[in-house]
């Protein structure tokens, strides 16, 4: 059956085909090549806008949350130091005697202790959320809303030395807050380890700016108009203040992603070949990433 059908259909595909099997280009379309939206000072102006926005922080997003939640009463949110938890609040949530709602639930782990390692002994201190999904809201519209983890664990020894290490994931927003970053909105998947010296962090604030002596960043991190990828950048170390190792994306309005590779930056600088989408060199780039070290420090490693 199946070579009786074949060999009907086949002299039919051959008559509509005709017997030249080459193509007709004077009606091939052509597709235009694609370029990029964004030029090289655009790509260095969305730095310099996340810059001035600044990076999330846990510490500065605890002490917001203590400060609003404070002005709600025994009943509601209730008499818990840090955390909403039900009862009495709940998913539905409840209103303080001033009007204001909380709803969801927030609660604060915090665990401290010691360990030894092959270079010593160290203390540590840990916090983070171990839920997280919550709204506050007052009567005038001012609202606060969490979803997702935050987490720090800080390491010293009595020589000094010293480490921080932050994660920032979920959406986070506080429209009364005094941080940019917290007041539009944000959205991450951000992890951040700082090290340095706590006996000399003064010293090194005075020189540089900034206290701590490595800066290594993870991960996506996003506000109102501008999304950025950080894969593994390393700040300090060999090159002490410019960035050592890995690389740099920030996203444009097309979805298309501008790379910046700092693996072997032998001129320490933040100037690197800025490709786009994947493979178009469009030339170098010098965002000034320094801009973005103030946010690190000195929160990191003075404050727990």
């Amino acid at each position: 059956m199946y070579s009786l059908f074949f060999a009907s259909v086949l002299p039919l595909l051959i008559a509509c085909t005709g017997s030249d099997s080459t193509p007709d280009t004077d009606t091939a379309v052509s597709v235009p090549e694609a370029s990029p939206l964004w030029t090289i000072d655009d790509v260095e102006a969305q730095w310099a806008q996340l810059a001035a926005v600044g990076f999330p922080s846990p510490y500065r997003i605890r002490s917001e949350y203590l400060d609003f939640r404070a002005l709600g009463d025994e009943d509601c949110p209730g008499t818990g130091t840090e955390n909403l938890t039900d009862p009495p609040v709940s998913l539905n949530g409840c209103y303080s005697e001033n009007g204001i709602l909380f709803a969801g639930e927030f609660v604060w782990l915090d665990d401290e202790g010691e360990y030894s390692s092959e270079d010593g002994d160290w203390e540590y201190h840990h916090f983070g959320t171990q839920i997280a999904d919550f709204i506050i809201e007052s009567p005038d519209g001012t609202r606060m809303s969490g979803g997702g983890r935050l987490s720090v664990q800080k390491d010293w020894q009595d020589s000094g030395k010293i480490g921080a290490d932050t994660m920032v994931t979920g959406t986070w927003s506080y429209s009364g807050s005094e941080y940019p970053w917290f007041a539009s909105g944000l959205s991450s998947y951000l992890e951040i380890r700082v090290e340095g010296n706590s006996n000399k962090t003064d010293e090194r604030i005075k020189k540089y700016g900034f206290g701590g002596s490595l800066y290594a960043i993870n991960g996506t991190y996003g506000v109102p108009g501008v999304s950025v990828y950080f894969e593994g950048l390393t700040m300090g170390g060999g090159c002490k203040r410019w960035p050592s190792a890995g690389a740099v994306s920030v996203r444009s309005d097309d979805g298309t992603w501008y790379r910046i590779d700092y693996a072997g930056n032998e001129d320490c600088d933040s100037c690197g070949e800025l490709i786009w989408d994947g493979y178009h060199s469009l030339g170098e780039a010098c965002p000034d990433l320094l801009q973005l070290l103030p946010w690190f420090d000195p929160p990191l490693l003075e404050e727990m």
